[in-house]
């Protein structure tokens, strides 16, 4: 933490200044206040090339099979990982994100991760009969709020007994739902801290 503080920081500060164009406050009175954005035009420059590499095809990853009986697997997994990557999560903007960090601060980071976090959404619904409602109260991820009945018509005499009409519901139910998916996101270089020693993430374990 001391060495990222002392002798990173201040470099990745400095190469972001130098990014956005600021003055370096030694300016004078009377002199030309222009700063050169010589590094954020070569950034710009770059980065199109650099995603054109990964993005400009269909498919960002690609599995290879090792023999003939992999070939369906290895096309599967492929669907996934692209699937993961631009629909599941927003990958351009994130790969973007993580070489900007790499060609200004010299270190472009990604993490992925299972979310598990869960989702929770409110519903109403008007008019429901008894099986519908026993088909929501069965579903695990659903929790009935609220749940009022009216009768659905006028009592009938039938054969001489009185029958009552069946009931509708209005009902409020609470659905919660597991996401479980794959996340993946760019990590802020500063928010990264590893073995100064190290010479890959494996040996800083």
């Amino acid at each position: 933490v001391d060495y990222i503080d002392s002798v990173l920081a201040p470099d990745r500060a400095k190469a972001t200044k130098y990014y956005k164009g600021e003055k370096f406050g030694n300016e004078k009175t009377g002199r030309s206040q222009v700063v050169s954005t010589d590094v954020r035009d070569t950034v710009l420059s770059i980065l199109p090339s650099i995603m054109r590499i990964y993005f400009a095809s269909n498919n960002v990853v690609e599995f290879a099979p090792r023999g003939p009986a992999d070939i369906d697997s290895a096309s599967q997994a492929t669907d996934y990982g692209n699937y993961v990557i631009a629909q599941e999560n927003p990958g351009f903007g994130i790969f973007h994100a993580v070489f900007k960090d790499a060609l200004v601060r010299k270190t472009g980071i990604i993490k992925w991760f299972w979310d598990e976090s869960k989702e929770v959404a409110y519903h109403e619904f008007e008019g429901l009969g008894e099986n519908e409602i026993a088909l929501l109260a069965s579903d695990p991820e659903v929790e009935i709020t609220k749940l009022e009945g009216e009768p659905f018509g006028q009592p009938q005499v039938v054969q001489g007994q009185m029958v009552l009409p069946p009931l509708v519901y209005e009902v409020e139910i609470k659905r919660t739902t597991k996401k479980g998916r794959v996340v993946i996101e760019a990590v802020p270089p500063e928010e990264f801290v590893i073995d100064r020693n190290a010479r890959c993430i494996d040996e800083a374990l």
